[in-house]
């Protein structure tokens, strides 16, 4: 039989009566402020050191102190209590069918290119829905299944099966960003097999990017290849730049092109199908809703 059945679980009440009369020092200060009367608070404070089993608090004429057993328990009596109100919240949340934010998951290169714009004028319209975003293609399917992001922005297959997936009315064009000292510069577009001369800063994170797909279809290889692992365009722009070399990158980059640096449609052209994914259990929140409608009728399919 257990005798402490019924303490188990201790009332938060009483923990942040604790937690405020230490930020005050003073059980008369706290009492007051949270409608208590001294003699009230004190036996609460009592009653919640005999739940423990041990004393919290140091008691004098100069007011209160924590005990060293105190200290030690201190920072997860903060942290029940602030877990506590972060779960209240988001009951309330769910019951009223609201989100405090929308967090989208996207490419880098969308943000630079028109997201940003988008963003921009859904807080005009929307100011009290906070926006984040988190870039990086390589995490987007991580990031949706952890609940991370509520919206990702991307090819259908980054994030594979189990999210409602709809096609926006955007291509977003794959081109070569070659360095200006190359003669291939001059040239209104490239072939795959024309970069074969050429050093190439190739973005291999992805082993089924729109490139290498492609690349795996023409039956091309480079013997003079660089790999680059990052997700990050503006890397491979600036690694162009430094050398006489040639990169793949999203159009979205073409504003932030160092002043040596070209970008050449591929021929033929090359293009990545971007569209919008949601979390299915949070797509009837209503600001995870209105950002969805909003982004479809500014890209219209």
């Amino acid at each position: 039989m257990c005798e402490r059945q019924g303490k188990e679980q201790l009332e938060t009440k009483k923990l942040e009566a604790f937690l405020r009369s230490i930020e005050l020092s003073s059980i008369n200060k706290a009492a007051c402020e949270q409608g208590y009367t001294q003699s009230g608070l004190s036996y609460t404070l009592n009653t919640l050191e005999d739940e423990l089993g041990i004393r919290l608090l140091k008691r004098s004429y100069a007011g209160i102190s924590l005990t060293p057993e105190g200290r030690a328990v201190y920072p997860f009596i903060e942290r029940i209590v602030q877990d506590e109100k972060e779960l209240m919240n988001r009951i309330e949340l769910i019951k009223n069918n609201l989100s405090e934010s929308v967090r989208i998951g996207t490419y880098s290169s969308l943000v630079i290119g028109w997201l940003s714009d988008i963003v921009d004028k859904f807080k005009k319209k929307f100011p009290n829905i906070s926006i984040e975003i988190v870039t990086g293609f390589t995490t987007l399917k991580e990031s949706m299944l952890h609940e991370i992001v509520d919206i990702a922005v991307c090819e259908k297959h980054i994030i594979g099966n189990g999210y409602k997936w709809s096609k926006l009315n955007f291509m977003d064009e794959i081109c070569v960003a070659v360095n200006c000292a190359l003669p291939i510069v001059k040239q209104s577009a490239v072939s795959f097999a024309e970069l074969k001369p050429y050093h190439v800063y190739f973005p291999a994170i992805n082993e089924k990017s729109t490139v290498v797909l492609a690349m795996k279809k023409a039956g091309i290889q480079y013997d003079d290849m660089t790999n680059l692992y990052t997700d990050d365009g503006s890397l491979a722009l600036l690694m162009v730049g430094k050398t006489p070399s040639v990169s793949f990158v999203s159009k979205q980059h073409e504003a932030e092109c160092p002043q040596n640096v070209r970008l050449l449609p591929l021929n033929p052209k090359l293009n990545r199908e971007i569209g919008i994914a949601v979390n299915e259990w949070k797509q009837n929140e209503k600001p995870i809703r209105e950002f969805y409608k909003f982004m479809k009728n500014y890209i219209a399919v």
